[in-house]
């Protein structure tokens, strides 16, 4: 073993014992939490994100010595948009996701590196331990954002249609809460009616429709959602009839529904382009090899 072999060796042995170290300084930190807990809404709410999810169950310390560290970065506010709309149901805040999600990579990280060590080499596990925990980070958001925005694309589809129950109901006599009540009961199978029961459930519980309808905005943080509650809020403001406000915000709905399916179909054709071409090299190479291949390497072939 050469001098560089020697160093690298040393290398990986220290990047692997500091994991180890700090996993286990995590796992003895656990027992001294615990004591502090007291009852209030934050130690309820972490012992909600205990149940619901392993890593926060396990490495909790690690993970707040990772929100003490967050900045406002642009993966936090990539995270802060799309984590009302990808994990549903769980009370994180966008620095406590972001901290899981790098505690997580360490893990990957150590994982790795110990693979790498064991099965192919020590300078291995040094070197694909950092690889493995810069790429867990982004590919973990971007799973997030993808989430989120599959959701926000359910509930664009369904707006019009909701938009449109609430001006009938309000046209037959109905109140506003009524006829959210209408709403939320034929699409509560549905993320729209989801989003909408918690717009009823705040309401119930005496925040004003206004704030109720802007809280619904931030957490789905979509345009369509943003352009609604603006026109209900200010006709609300104004005195106008909501039936008549909410009848035009559904047909201009409609039209940018049909706007955007027009843009998807566009934008279809222009990536079927590559595969297309792939398919048509493979189908001329399947029709010509039989007359091109005799000529160059000769009848026996």
């Amino acid at each position: 073993m050469n001098d560089i072999d020697y160093l690298l060796l040393i290398a990986a042995s220290i990047s692997l014992g500091t994991g180890i170290l700090f996993g286990f300084w995590t796992l003895t930190g656990l027992a001294y939490r615990e004591e502090d807990e007291q009852g209030d809404y934050t130690d309820v709410r972490y012992r909600l994100l205990k149940d619901k999810n392993r890593t926060f169950q396990y490495f909790f310390l690690l993970i707040l010595e990772f929100v003490s560290f967050s900045g406002n970065t642009p993966k936090l506010e990539l995270v802060r948009r799309n984590l009302p709309m990808g994990e549903k149901g769980i009370p994180w805040t966008p620095e406590e996701y972001l901290g899981m999600i790098r505690t997580q990579g360490m893990l990957v990280a150590i994982g790795f590196g110990i693979f790498g060590w064991a099965f192919v080499h020590p300078v291995a596990g040094l070197l694909i331990s950092p690889f493995a925990y810069f790429f867990y980070e982004p590919i973990r958001i971007r799973m997030l954002a993808d989430v989120a925005e599959k959701r926000r694309m359910q509930i664009r589809k369904r707006l019009p249609l909701i938009i449109d129950l609430l001006s009938l109901s309000l046209s037959a006599g109905s109140t506003f809460m009524g006829s959210l009540k209408t709403a939320v009961r034929e699409n509560q199978n549905h993320p729209a009616g989801e989003e909408f029961g918690e717009v009823l459930r705040q309401i119930g519980l005496g925040v004003p429709e206004r704030k109720a309808l802007e809280s619904l905005a931030t957490r789905v943080s979509d345009e369509p959602i943003d352009e609604m509650v603006f026109a209900v809020n200010k006709a609300m403001d104004l005195g106008v009839p909501l039936a008549n406000t909410l009848a035009e915000i559904a047909d201009q709905m409609r039209l940018k529904v049909q706007q955007w399916g027009e843009k998807a179909a566009a934008e279809a054709q222009v990536k079927i382009i590559f595969p297309s071409v792939i398919i048509m090299v493979a189908c001329m190479i399947v029709i010509v090899a039989p007359f091109i291949l005799p000529a160059i390497f000769g009848e026996g072939i």
